[in-house]
């Protein structure tokens, strides 16, 4: 199965046992997210809402049905950009980097953010591990920037194993 977004000119491919995620359920995760997601200072607390204003999540893909246990999933989002100063998607990891230090989300990153050519299109991709209310997850980020937005590919696991599947989407990226 294929997705496509003509307004960034995107396509990709869905591996076929993947779960579509609905766009309701996608809005209770960011709802859901907002509760949880905490800053110690009101200054950031401010820039993560504000980020999640500026956020649509695209597509939303799980392994296994919702709420089994060690499910990995996939999203895709873009956020339109606030600042001039971010151009690039190095630029879009650090400003998250910079936002979650405050937050009840400690992340660490495994490795130097480093930039992939895609489909003609240069992506900051970068590993973390994030200790959250949530528990611990790793997370792997694909990020460019496109129409003056960050186009965001989150795969978020639990199993090394489970990178397989997303290295297969990310292959299978085409941007116009």
């Amino acid at each position: 199965m294929n997705y496509l977004n003509d307004s960034f000119g995107l396509s990709l491919s869905i591996p076929r046992e993947w779960v579509i995620v609905s766009a309701q359920q996608s809005s209770q995760i960011v709802d859901e997210s907002k509760k949880i997601l905490q800053a110690r200072d009101q200054s950031q607390q401010t820039q993560i809402e504000q980020s999640i204003a500026r956020s649509t999540t695209l597509l939303a893909l799980t392994k296994l049905p919702a709420g089994q246990p060690n499910n990995a999933s996939f999203m895709l989002i873009a956020e339109r950009i606030p600042s001039p100063q971010i151009r690039n998607g190095v630029d879009v990891i650090r400003a998250m980097e910079n936002v979650m230090k405050g937050s009840n989300f400690n992340i660490e990153f495994q490795g130097e953010t480093r930039t992939e050519r895609i489909s003609n299109a240069d992506f900051a991709v970068a590993t973390i591990k994030n200790s959250s209310p949530h528990g611990v997850f790793n997370q792997k980020i694909y990020v460019t920037v496109k129409n003056g937005f960050a186009l965001q590919f989150f795969f978020t696991y639990l199993d090394d194993a489970d990178l397989t599947p997303y290295d297969a989407i990310m292959k299978s990226v085409k941007l116009k």
